[in-house]
């Protein structure tokens, strides 16, 4: 088969992803079987007497990376099924035999290939392991000459050495769709596949193509579309906790003849019940991932952000304790860039005066180390106090609800 050429690439990824007709499903553990028995011939043929020993050399790469694709059957239990074993691979030898193997032609050869229903998102992120798997049967079939076998060789090498990723999401046609939404490019990549995959699962579910589903999430608004927010008021937890609790403390007072035991164990009884089922719940139900946002270039202004600590300067040395805890947090945060910014919100013990015998000293201690992190670092951290107010009833200075109030108080200077 001739070289196809990379402006070519896209178009005879389409027209070979569909003219492989879908026949089923197969177990990927059968692909994995194919593979060894390739590495059978290829390890085989090493060991003739005929083979150039340029042969023997290289066969140690077709070991590693047969070894080290990642397994399918891990990944995904069933591939779609073609006339010669599973689909993607049938398709990534259709790649390997129309030249050799680099990042630029993978991505132009994905790119029409996913246009079709061939080589869905599931399987997409199999591709480098069966790009593996399809040079080494090329490897192993009987009428490889020399050329040909360095060529694969080469392309095995060059696989061990790439990164698909970045070219897997810019050859999906959904992600070009997505792109359109003013948030989701700016996502991180993890957020960004978890978006296309919800697509992929609702266009299973609605029948329609992913792209077409994707079209559907932009013109209804796309995390609103994907991710509807469900009411959940908890009224089932309750309702089972306190059945289950009911149902065991009467079975208790059964149990004892007495059916004063069951309102006596009833709140030992309810702590278990709740303990159960929290526990059970947390085994079951699984955490969903929130979208981030990349922030290559750190937070922008209008992202704006302030980490501050509400604190009680109960001694002289509390204050430079938590200055120095800011400073690790903004040196933990290095890549935010200068629009994350550090505050304390520090107020004084109840007192009968104020600032009190010793609240203007904890104070100037504290002034002194936020302006040397100012000094260090150019800025970014701030101290905000809050003159206590008069409690008739206590007959104290005292600060209005120290953490809310503080937070109330800090939201207008920001």
């Amino acid at each position: 088969m001739e070289m196809i050429r990379n402006e070519r690439l896209a178009r005879w990824g389409e027209q070979a992803a569909r003219s492989i007709p879908i026949t089923g499903t197969i177990s990927a553990r059968s692909a994995e079987r194919r593979l060894r028995e390739a590495m059978g011939r290829v390890t085989k043929r090493s060991r003739d007497e005929k083979a150039p020993a340029w042969y023997a050399d290289n066969e140690y790469l077709a070991r590693r990376e047969g070894g080290v694709a990642p397994p399918p059957s891990h990944t995904a239990g069933r591939l779609r099924r073609g006339p010669d074993g599973a689909a993607l691979v049938m398709l990534c030898r259709q790649l390997v035999q129309a030249g050799p193997i680099t990042e630029e032609r993978v991505e132009e050869f994905l790119t029409g290939a996913r246009h079709t229903d061939v080589l869905p998102e599931n399987e997409a992120v199999l591709v480098g392991a069966a790009l593996r798997m399809a040079v080494i049967q090329e490897l192993g079939r009987e009428d490889v000459d020399g050329a040909r076998a360095g060529e694969l060789f080469t392309s095995l090498r060059t696989l061990s050495e790439l990164d698909l990723t970045q070219a897997l999401e810019r050859s999906d046609p959904v992600d070009a769709l997505l792109r359109q939404d003013a948030v989701y490019p700016k996502m991180d990549e993890e957020s960004r596949a978890m978006y296309r995959a919800r697509c992929q699962r609702l266009a299973k579910k609605h029948g329609v193509s992913a792209v077409k589903e994707a079209q559907t999430a932009l013109d209804g608004g796309l995390h609103e579309y994907l991710f509807p927010q469900t009411k959940c008021t908890g009224a089932g937890y309750i309702a089972v906790q306190v059945l289950l609790t009911v149902i065991l403390s009467l079975a208790a007072g059964v149990v004892s003849g007495r059916l004063w035991t069951a309102a006596l164990v009833l709140f030992p009884v309810s702590e278990l019940v709740r303990s159960v089922m929290d526990g059970a719940l947390l085994r079951v139900v699984k955490p969903r991932r929130m979208p981030r946002l990349e922030l290559k270039e750190g937070i922008g202004r209008e992202g704006r952000t302030v980490c501050a600590v509400s604190c009680l300067l109960s001694d002289g040395e509390t204050g430079p304790a938590l200055a120095k805890r800011l400073e690790e947090y903004r040196l933990a945060s290095r890549d935010c860039g200068g629009e994350l910014l550090f505050a304390i919100l520090a107020d004084l013990p109840d007192g009968k005066t104020y600032p009190g015998p010793d609240g203007a000293e904890r104070l100037e201690t504290l002034k002194e180390a936020v302006n040397a992190l100012n000094q260090t670092y150019g800025g970014g951290f701030f101290l905000m106090h809050r003159r206590p107010v008069w409690d008739e009833r206590e007959r104290l200075f005292t600060p209005w609800e120290r953490k809310r109030g503080g937070q109330c108080w800090s939201w207008p200077v920001w």
